[in-house]
């Protein structure tokens, strides 16, 4: 059988930082062995269901890249077809209804295995869990499947082969494989689990989940909005679910993320915390590496969508600082996603409030924007201060550091450059 993988999220919010991290690495896996990867929406708890969620989950997905095979295919769309294996079960004797006294029903499975359920993690190895001491339910009332018994339905129909799942899933594992035996008649399960690690961070010295509730970067849209590049954020999750990925990038800078051939084998069982300072390196070199005319693309995106009141003029003056030292074998790394651009280069969008520099005042006396750089530089140095460049470059940007100071006082403008220097 061919490698089947999916993505299988319920419609409940905006897209989590781990499914978007399930949903890489089962792309990855997919392209590696020349699989399928399909997307299934779990949406038969409609109490949970958020309107036009789905719609986003898919349009959030796409601005990553994340493209599927086939779906999506939706659950609460396939009820007529999960009724028709909880009859069967009823008439085997495996499964019953369970009355309440207004005479509506859930049914239940049998839980008659009393031997613990063995299987083999492909992230967790050898595990055992005890079988099930009381009847889980396995159609509800309303007619609609829970998540256990849809699950091992869809994924059986659907070929499925390798579920990827988080590990808060690991104690329903037992439940899983027992209803699937009850229901194929196998044995087993006829796919194997993935159980993978989740993203945590320390809260009150704590280690938790990363919350959609609690948390912003828990939530990829956080990261579109602050503009880190995409292929940035991917890389770093692949860092956090692939042991190999950061020693075949180091061995293979130019190659695209995609080349990578991704292993179930070297994925990590421990729950890694979200490290925004790596997160913000590998952004930093990814953007440091982009092409001029890439970074013009990418800013006119960026400001479009998330800040629409930055006018022309700024963001021409934010292209031309983004240029100083690009396409060099040493490209400056002061940016690691677009929205640092407002606080590292604020200067651009309002004049810095600073004390004006004596020193500063002085070099207005012989300044001249036609100069060549080595003019410049001469003028500078006659003011016979070592301290003159940076408290000129304090005076004009409000910051003791920056690109080179000559080509920002050539984009500001010889008036403007006046007007903060006097």
């Amino acid at each position: 059988m061919s490698l089947r993988v999916r993505l299988a999220p319920s419609p409940t919010g905006f897209l989590h930082i781990g499914t978007l991290g399930m949903a890489i690495v089962n792309r990855m896996i997919a392209n590696t062995n020349k699989g399928v990867f399909y997307l299934r929406i779990e949406d038969t708890d409609q109490k949970r269901e958020i309107e036009g969620a789905t719609e986003q989950l898919i349009n959030d997905l796409a601005l990553f890249g994340i493209k599927f095979d086939e779906g999506p295919y939706v659950q609460s769309q396939r009820k007529e077809i999960y009724q028709k294996y909880v009859q069967e079960l009823i008439e085997k004797n495996l499964a019953y209804k369970d009355f309440n006294e207004d005479r509506t029903y859930c049914v239940r499975l049998r839980a008659t295995s009393k031997f613990d359920v063995t299987w083999k993690d492909l992230v967790k190895g050898d595990m055992k869990l005890p079988s099930l001491e009381r009847d889980p339910v396995i159609l509800k009332s309303n007619g609609i499947p829970p998540y256990n018994l849809a699950h091992v339905v869809d994924d059986h129909l659907m070929k499925t082969t390798i579920i990827t799942r988080g590990e808060e899933w690991l104690p329903s594992t037992a439940e899983h494989i027992q209803l699937a035996s009850a229901v194929w008649g196998e044995g087993k399960a006829p796919w194997k689990y993935a159980h993978m690690p989740v993203i945590c961070i320390v809260d009150n010295g704590n280690k938790r989940k990363l919350s959609k509730r609690k948390d912003a970067s828990a939530l990829a849209s956080h990261y579109l909005s602050n503009g880190y590049p995409t292929e940035a954020v991917i890389e770093y999750l692949l860092t956090i679910y692939n042991s190999k990925f950061e020693p075949w990038r180091r061995e293979n800078p130019g190659k695209a993320y995609t080349e990578f051939k991704f292993s179930m084998e070297d994925i990590g069982s421990n729950n890694p915390l979200f490290d925004i300072a790596k997160l913000n390196h590998i952004s930093k070199e990814i953007i440091s590496k982009k092409t001029c005319a890439q970074i013009n693309k990418e800013i006119d995106k960026y400001f479009k969508t998330y800040s629409p009141e930055t006018s022309k003029e700024v963001i021409a003056k934010i292209k031309q600082i983004l240029k100083i030292d690009r396409e060099t074998e040493k490209p400056r790394k002061d940016i690691a996603c677009y929205a640092d651009i407002k606080t590292e280069y604020d200067f651009l969008f309002a004049r810095p409030n600073v004390e004006k520099s004596d020193l500063a005042k002085a070099f207005t006396k012989t300044f001249n924007n036609s100069d060549t750089k080595e003019v410049w530089l001469e003028k500078i140095k006659s003011l016979n201060d070592k301290s003159a460049m940076k408290e000129i470059r304090k005076t004009l940007t409000g910051k003791d550091t920056g690109p080179d100071l000559y080509q920002i006082m050539q984009i500001l403008g010889a008036e403007e450059v006046m007007a903060r220097l006097l």
